[in-house]
């Protein structure tokens, strides 16, 4: 119901027989199942899948995906404007749910490590995924986004 409402629209047909998804949560579902399978694809089957899957949350997204576009802590934590500390907390969070180290120090910085592009790539792509479910939602209920 909480992201129905933040939707604006129905994702369940309720009737007292029980519920099916309605078109907007077809939409939507196969855009997580999308986004869930780039994840999947991402891991190396160490549980890593199903910890993402199930705990993954939007800061750890956003502060991953700015630390590996921006390419430091500092600059992430300037760009997001978000405290250095938090970003880094947020990034150890996802490593630890990851099971793998995303990053490593290089010198005076630092650098993604092979696991920690593959994690990149496919949040970027689950981002898209929800992104796109999102604004087809919002067209099929005639909005635009």
């Amino acid at each position: 119901a909480k992201i129905e409402a933040q939707l604006g629209t129905a994702l369940f047909e309720r009737h007292s027989a029980g519920m099916r998804a309605a078109e907007a949560g077809q939409l939507l579902a196969a855009r997580v199942e999308a986004m869930l399978t780039a994840l999947r694809e991402a891991t190396d089957g160490n549980g890593a899948a199903n910890r993402l899957e199930g705990q993954l949350t939007t800061s750890q997204m956003r502060a991953f995906l700015g630390f590996a576009r921006a390419g430091s802590f500092v600059a992430a934590a300037a760009a997001l404007g978000t405290a250095q500390p938090s970003l880094h907390r947020a990034v150890a969070g996802l490593e630890s749910l990851a099971g793998a180290r995303l990053y490593q120090r290089a010198g005076r910085g630092v650098r993604l490590t092979p696991a920690g592009r593959r994690l990149a790539r496919a949040l970027r792509l689950a981002r898209a995924e929800i992104e796109a479910g999102i604004s087809e939602v919002a067209q099929l209920a005639g909005r635009e986004v």
